[in-house]
């Protein structure tokens, strides 16, 4: 989860950025959790 949050840090679009914004202010537990469940 954290190199998918790095890779839309490195982006300079609008939407890479606010998507970031919006993941860095969850919790990482249930970021990685629901990112878990989405690759099974």
């Amino acid at each position: 989860m954290s190199a998918i949050v790095h890779a839309l840090e490195a982006d300079a679009s609008d939407w890479a950025r606010h998507t970031a914004s919006q993941l860095r202010q969850r919790s990482p537990l249930m970021l990685h959790v629901a990112f878990e469940q989405i690759r099974r």
